[in-house]
């Protein structure tokens, strides 16, 4: 009476009509079994038609599923999500199609005579406001958000909570979007390390044979490098908005890729404490030139924990000696050490690390100085100007060569905040170029080169030191010499 549906259901040459098979990362994302998916995808890679497929299965293998599709407004809904529901699902199990209650019903395979239900609804109304609330009453087996980089995460865990319709075989979430500037949310959640999380990438070029021909390589030559990463390779790269902090700043010039450990050359590590996000910098120095090798940012990390993670990561603590918890992070995020075991370290940190915690009652200097192996930093105040001015003085060429240049593959949140992701803070029209745009992101390790810089240069301070067991507090006395 009714067609099978199957996986490869959803999947035609566009072209041709004719059926498809699923690329390997569609069959990746089919078969997983996490809860909730995040499917991010390059322009033409196939996402949203791997979106419409999962909820084509979810809806043919259990009777009586009820689905969830959205998008952010009804047009964009209208014209591409359902619209690619209502092309490809075979006319033999369509029972109705109601456009006064936007809900399309399908007959079930799974038992003869039983349908289940797909309903298509706007992230925002014809008023402009956000309605995902108004979600909290249906019972759902899974939820499709298509382009769902417009998603905020009080929405999605709205929708997270309503995944309790009973007899069906699975619950699940997914989104399908394209790759977005690193600090998005739902990056952060997705690489959280929690299991019930998955993410998937596709490409353009994956895609290649059903695409027209000259298509890709038409774009290759239209877009920046940045831009081909981003939307064509699917990778999550900055593409930077307003006046940068650091206008002299030039990829060709001061990002050299990668960078190898100087032996027998101290390694510098800057802190920054950064409430949700904290953060460390890793340089050496050759001669009078500064190499930014690596980085690392935490998410939603107590500072004992970081401590942790940034020994391990300098290769000062096997991965044994951390909790299970961080364990499983360093597993699932595939961290490795940066460096040998016999480097050594000088460590410089935020001030205001010397503050005492009124939850703690300790200071986070407190903290490092407990961390196994211990950490003693040195700090001082300075106004951030200063930083600043050392910072743009370094990528200055100082006879051909500047003094500062980054490892870019290796330290991919400083390189987009030196590309314009550490911006100046506007007010009205005024940009003021020497007070940071404060984002939440960039701003860390940022900081966290700052305090490394504002201490190290030879020539630039006269640093009287002063020891009292816990850590060394510098004095500046001088600008740049």
């Amino acid at each position: 009476m009714h067609e099978t549906c199957s996986v490869y259901s959803g999947y035609k040459n566009d072209r041709t009509g004719e059926k498809t098979s699923p690329h390997d990362w569609q069959t990746k994302f089919h078969s997983s079994r996490a809860k909730f998916k995040l499917l991010v995808g390059a322009w033409s890679s196939g996402k949203t038609v791997s979106g419409y497929t999962e909820g084509f299965q979810h809806s043919c293998e259990s009777p009586n599923n009820l689905g969830l599709v959205c998008r952010e407004t009804y047009d964009e809904l209208r014209d591409t999500t359902r619209k690619e529901w209502l092309d490809r699902t075979p006319r033999g199990l369509i029972k109705k199609f109601s456009l006064t209650k936007n809900e399309l019903t399908l007959w079930c395979p799974a038992k003869r005579g039983t349908v289940s239900t797909i309903l298509f609804r706007s992230l925002i109304d014809a008023q402009h406001h956000r309605q995902a609330r108004k979600f909290g009453s249906y019972k759902l087996g899974w939820f499709h958000i298509d382009e769902g980089d417009v998603l905020h995460e009080d929405e999605f865990n709205i929708l997270a909570a309503r995944l309790n319709r009973t007899g069906v075989r699975r619950r699940q979430g997914w989104i399908t979007m394209n790759p977005t500037n690193p600090d998005h949310w739902l990056l952060k959640r997705f690489t959280s390390g929690d299991p019930d999380y998955q993410i998937i990438y596709s490409n353009t070029y994956q895609n290649r044979e059903y695409l027209p021909s000259g298509y890709i390589e038409d774009l290759e030559k239209l877009y920046s490098p940045e831009w081909v990463r981003r939307y064509l390779m699917g990778e999550f790269v900055f593409l930077a908005e307003g006046e940068p902090i650091y206008f002299n700043f030039d990829a060709k010039i001061h990002d050299i890729g990668k960078a190898k450990y100087i032996p027998n050359s101290v390694v510098y590590r800057g802190w920054d404490f950064g409430g949700r996000h904290p953060a460390a910098a890793f340089a050496q120095k050759d001669g009078n030139k500064l190499t930014v090798q690596h980085e690392y940012m935490g998410a939603n990390i107590v500072t004992s924990d970081f401590a942790q993670l940034v020994n391990f990561l300098s290769g000062q603590a096997d991965k044994g000696r951390l909790s299970s918890a961080l364990q499983r992070l360093v597993k699932n995020t595939e961290l490795q050490p940066f460096y040998p075991t016999e480097a050594r370290f000088q460590d410089y940190c935020d001030p205001a690390g010397s503050q005492i915690q009124s939850q703690t009652g300790k200071t986070e200097i407190d903290v490092l100085n407990n961390a196994d192996p211990q950490i003693f930093p040195q700090y001082r105040k300075s106004e951030i100007k200063e930083g600043l001015d050392i910072i743009r003085f370094l990528l200055s060429p100082r006879k051909g060569e500047p003094w500062l240049k980054i490892a870019g593959e290796q330290v991919p949140i400083l390189r987009q905040g030196f590309l314009g992701g550490y911006k100046c803070t506007k007010r009205g029209d005024a940009v003021l170029e020497d007070v940071p745009h404060k984002d939440g992101y960039h701003e860390h390790l940022q900081d966290a080169l700052r305090y490394i810089v504002i201490h190290i240069y030879e020539g630039a301070f006269d640093r009287p030191q002063i020891t009292d067991d816990k850590y060394i507090i510098s004095g500046a006395v001088s600008g740049l010499a």
